[in-house]
């Protein structure tokens, strides 16, 4: 079952795009950084699948920043 991603979800998924952005960073670096597939890791960067807390703890000291970053409004 499959249901409409919530503004958190896809607030978390554009703090990582634009953490990989500004790193100068591939989606799949991320991933295997993080420990997980690339697919996977592809869904959730889309927004169509949430971060779970674990992955947002790696996420934030990956690219050192607290992980509360990926709940705040994008501006």
């Amino acid at each position: 079952m499959r249901t409409n991603p919530t503004a958190t979800t896809q607030r978390t998924a554009a703090h990582v795009r634009g953490l990989i952005a500004s790193r100068n960073l591939s989606r799949a670096e991320v991933a295997a950084a993080i420990g997980m597939s690339e697919a996977a890791f592809g869904r959730r960067v889309r927004g169509q699948i949430p971060f779970n807390v674990d992955e947002v703890e790696k996420l934030a000291i990956l690219f050192g920043v607290p992980a509360s970053r990926f709940l705040e409004e994008v501006a």
